[in-house]
C-alpha cells in the first residue's frame, strides 16, 4: 500500500521463527488522545480529520483490501500535535477480497465498532464505513451510538441498528453532520455510503469553507471519549478471557 494516510511498511526480516516488520513511525500518538488533550475541536477539523480517513479507506477499498478493524486506536498522528497527517494502522485483520465476490465471512471486528452484517458472516467492505461513523459519532459526542452493559448488549444494539442524536454534544452541531452519519451508519448496506460517495458528501466538501477556529470541547464529551476509549480496551481483555469458553461461536480472540 502507498498512501499518505496508511502507514508505510519499509523493510521485512525474520530470524528464527520471528518475522520483524520495519514500519513508518508516528510519534504523535493515537488520534483521540490528541483530541482529547487538547480540548479544541470544529466541525472543520472534525471533517478534514475524516477526508483522511475515508481517502485511505477508499484507497484500501480500489485495491480490495477490507481493514475490518477500524477503531480509535488505528489511527496515528505522523508529527506530534499535528492532526493534518493521520495514518492508518494495524492490519492484522485485514483481508485480500480481489479474488471472488468481494463477499467476506470471517468474524472480525470490536463490539462498538462492528456492523451488524458481519454477525451474519457474508459482508463486504463497507463494514469499514460502519465502524468509520461509529468512530465520527464518538469523535463529535464522546458517546458511542450503540451502548450496553454486556458484550451482549451491544451485540443485540448494534444488530439492531437504532442510534439517536439525544445527547447534549450533539445540539451544538450542524444538521449536515448528523445528516453525514446517518449516511455512514445505516443498517442496510445498500444503502450505506461507500468510501467514495462519503468523500463527496457536502459536510465533507464544504467545511473548508467555515471558520478555521477551534472550538472547545465541553468537559463532559473529553471526559467520555477517555471512558470509553478505556472501556473498550477492558472489553478487549474481558472478551480474550471469554474466547477460551466460547470459542467457535464468535471469534473473540479477533475482537
Amino acid at each position: 500500500m502507498d498512501h499518505p494516510n496508511i502507514i508505510k511498511l519499509h523493510e521485512i526480516w525474520e530470524w528464527s521463527e520471528c518475522c520483524f516488520l520495519v514500519l513508518e513511525y508516528c510519534q504523535g500518538g493515537e488520534l483521540f488522545h490528541f483530541i482529547t488533550e487538547r480540548k479544541f475541536l470544529s466541525e472543520r477539523e472534525a471533517a478534514l480529520i475524516m477526508q483522511q480517513l475515508l481517502s485511505a479507506l477508499n484507497y484500501l477499498h480500489q485495491n480490495k483490501i477490507s481493514h475490518r478493524d477500524i477503531k480509535p486506536e488505528n489511527f496515528m498522528l505522523q508529527t506530534k500535535g499535528d492532526p493534518s497527517q493521520i495514518k492508518m494502522i494495524d492490519f492484522g485483520l485485514s483481508k485480500d477480497f480481489g479474488e471472488g465476490t468481494g463477499e467476506m465471512k470471517t468474524m472480525s471486528g470490536s463490539p462498538y465498532y462492528i456492523a451488524p452484517e458481519v454477525f451474519l458472516q457474508n459482508y463486504n467492505a463497507k463494514i469499514d464505513i460502519w465502524s468509520l461513523g461509529v468512530v465520527l459519532y464518538i469523535m463529535l459526542s464522546g458517546k458511542v451510538p450503540f451502548p450496553g452493559n454486556s458484550e451482549l448488549e451491544i451485540i443485540g444494539n448494534v444488530i439492531k441498528g437504532d442510534f439517536h442524536f439525544n445527547h447534549d454534544a450533539f445540539n451544538k452541531h450542524s444538521v449536515s453532520a448528523k445528516e453525514f452519519l446517518q449516511c455512514l451508519i445505516v443498517k442496510d448496506v445498500e444503502s450505506r455510503y461507500t468510501a467514495e460517495q462519503a468523500l463527496n458528501h457536502p459536510w465533507i466538501t464544504q467545511n473548508a469553507s467555515l471558520s478555521n477556529e477551534a472550538t472547545a470541547i465541553d468537559a463532559p464529551v473529553v471526559a467520555d471519549m477517555h471512558k470509553t476509549i478505556n472501556e473498550a480496551k477492558l472489553r478487549k481483555v474481558i472478551i480474550s478471557y471469554l474466547a477460551q469458553k466460547f470459542s467457535g461461536i464468535i471469534d473473540f480472540a479477533a475482537l
